[in-house]
């Protein structure tokens, strides 16, 4: 009777643990407040109380918590932040992994960096590949690298495209591999473009920025190659631009208005590729026959301008000062060559402008050009005398091309308003 009165206990205590709501970890309520009592430099708790529940749920102890809140970077910077190191120590991150990034590349990478890293199943060993810039592989920025995991990246993939631009047109960053990857270029398929070349037997795009924006502009083997006979930066603006290779290579003079684009070769905020740039672009494209060319000297602005008898518009594109446009100088602030800016010195410009239609439109795209200049002329009133009759379109700060609202297109006739 004693064996069955045993037995049945036992069963019934079996179910009633079976039955029981499951519980968290038995906790020590030191170790909360411990972990509560963390501060930063500042005075403030290092851990939220969320932060707190969650490693708590996780399982995790309290001296691994603790050891890798120690971890520091190079500059002495500390690694995780409570919510990165909850997420990490979640995702059975070891301290093995945080502490090898910490102490070779901790001057890149936070705890949410490396949290996200080993979420995408990373490990040191490519990591390691893919920042110290050995072998021929670019160095990847954090930043890069977090994209190229995202992406699903490969050593491999980044080895073999690296190799298939050294040689052509320098080497690649960890940021035009990023870019290659997203458009879904295989390496091989790169090569085809590696092995284009201009008439001189050069390579047709000369470094890696120009062949990866072309590519991001939907460019193809066969547009680059009946272009041979231009640089690689042109080639990319024209198939951005939407200019077809046989308007790029003559000007169709229809019963439609003539216009004439000369844009800068040196855009360094990519002001003129910006959306809403592209967009009135396109508007005026669509009105116009079109002549595009980029110019970065004087010589070559007024050259193009008389390729094109009687232009009904002139679209000089480049950044600006009161008194001068940019066209292939470094720096808007360097005026050591004065070749490489269209300014109010250039009183020959008067012959180029007298090749215009008597009443064509000037449209300097170039801030501060209409500004007032303490007396003196600026660069839209110095035009403006170069060419009498003709009407110059220019602002007088420094604007967007989402502040143009588009009055009419044939004559162009553009409104600046101010944000």
């Amino acid at each position: 009777m004693k064996t069955y009165l045993a037995i049945l206990a036992a069963l019934l205590l079996l179910t009633a643990c079976a039955t029981a709501p499951r519980l968290r970890p038995p906790v020590d309520a030191s170790w909360e407040a411990r972990l509560g009592g963390l501060r930063n430099k500042y005075g403030k708790p290092l851990l939220r109380e969320r932060d707190i529940d969650k490693l708590r749920d996780s399982g995790a102890r309290y001296h691994q918590i603790t050891k890798l809140m120690a971890l520091r970077s190079r500059r002495g910077d500390r690694v995780f932040d409570g919510p990165s190191l909850a997420w990490y120590i979640g995702q059975k991150g070891t301290f093995e992994f945080a502490q090898h990034l910490a102490d070779k590349h901790g001057y890149q990478f936070t705890g949410y960096q490396i949290a996200t890293l080993w979420s995408y199943g990373c490990n040191a060993e490519w990591v390691d590949k893919l920042t110290d810039g050995s072998s021929f592989i670019p160095c990847f920025t954090s930043k890069q690298l977090l994209q190229f995991a995202e992406l699903g990246g490969t050593v491999e993939f980044a080895l073999q495209a690296s190799e298939t631009i050294k040689g052509y047109c320098g080497w690649l960053s960890g940021w035009h591999i990023v870019r290659i990857l997203r458009l879904g270029i295989s390496p091989q398929s790169l090569s085809q473009f590696t092995a284009l070349r201009n008439y001189n037997g050069d390579r047709l795009f000369g470094n890696a920025e120009n062949l990866v924006r072309y590519l991001e502009a939907g460019g193809n083997v066969a547009y680059a190659d009946s272009l041979r006979g231009f640089d690689g930066m042109s080639i990319y603006r024209f198939c951005q631009l939407g200019i077809s290779a046989a308007e790029a290579l003559n000007f169709n003079d229809t019963p439609r208005p003539n216009a004439v684009a000369i844009f800068t070769t040196i855009d360094d905020n990519d002001e003129f590729e910006s959306k809403a740039s592209l967009r009135l672009f396109h508007a005026v494209h669509r009105e116009y026959d079109i002549w595009v060319r980029l110019a970065d000297s004087e010589e070559k602005l007024a050259a193009i301008v008389e390729d094109v008898p009687a232009a009904d518009l002139l679209w000089i594109a480049g950044h600006g000062r009161r008194g001068s446009i940019l066209l292939g100088s470094e720096s808007i602030d360097d005026l050591s060559d004065e070749r490489r800016y269209l300014d109010t010195t250039d009183s020959e410009f008067a012959d180029v402008l007298a090749t215009l239609a008597p009443d064509a439109t000037i449209f300097l795209d170039a801030c501060y050009t209409d500004a007032p200049r303490n007396g003196i002329d600026n660069l839209a009133d110095f035009i403006r005398g170069l060419a009498p009759g003709r009407t110059v379109v220019a602002a007088d700060y420094l604007f967007s091309h989402e502040h143009i609202h588009v009055r009419s297109l044939a004559p162009l006739r553009l409104e600046f308003i101010r944000p």
